[in-house]
């Protein structure tokens, strides 16, 4: 894994995608995304911390655009992280 947070409440960032007003993020145990251990929507920027502590574990996320027009992008590729809280 290349992103190993050492708190509970990390920020994730991602890359701008042009045009869009706002975005979505899930972060979910399994990279399928049946459930999820936190979303938010929408978020403006191009960070976010997350607003819930998450246990040490390992965890996949994701981020899609949402435009003016109400279309959204589709979801990025998934990443992951670490939380490993001494």
């Amino acid at each position: 894994l290349r992103n190993i947070f050492t708190v509970a409440t990390p920020t994730l960032s991602w890359n701008a995608v042009s045009n869009a007003v706002s975005y979505d993020l899930q972060i979910a145990t399994t990279s399928a995304f049946l459930s999820f251990v936190y979303s938010a929507n929408p978020i403006a920027g191009l960070s976010h911390p997350v607003a819930t502590t998450l246990p040490n574990g390992t965890y996949y996320w994701r981020v899609r655009a949402n435009f003016s027009n109400g279309t959204v992008s589709a979801w990025s590729a998934v990443d992951t992280f670490s939380i490993d809280v001494p």
